[in-house]
């Protein structure tokens, strides 16, 4: 079971139709500003962080230039830091 199945168990008491992000995403998306470094809300880029979430959750790697990138920064933190621009 990958994170984002544990978390799509969780009802969403959202209104339909209002959310960016799945209720399973939100999680996953502070997981990662976590990991990053990460302070709070504010300080990260949910788009981001929940592209580079759903990278290592699903393992698999794209040919698109921003997976490429994220990929990237998860071997190499200085590449991390200057992709989040922090």
């Amino acid at each position: 079971m990958d994170v984002q199945d544990y978390f799509s168990k969780v009802e969403d008491p959202r209104v339909v139709g209002r959310c960016k992000h799945k209720l399973s995403d939100i999680p996953v998306i502070a997981l990662a500003s976590y990991l990053c470094g990460g302070e709070d809300y504010s300080a990260t880029n949910p788009n981001t962080l929940r592209k580079f979430a759903l990278a290592i959750v699903s393992g698999h790697k794209d040919k698109l230039s921003l997976r490429k990138r994220l990929f990237k920064a998860a071997l190499n933190i200085d590449y991390l830091k200057k992709l989040l621009k922090i």
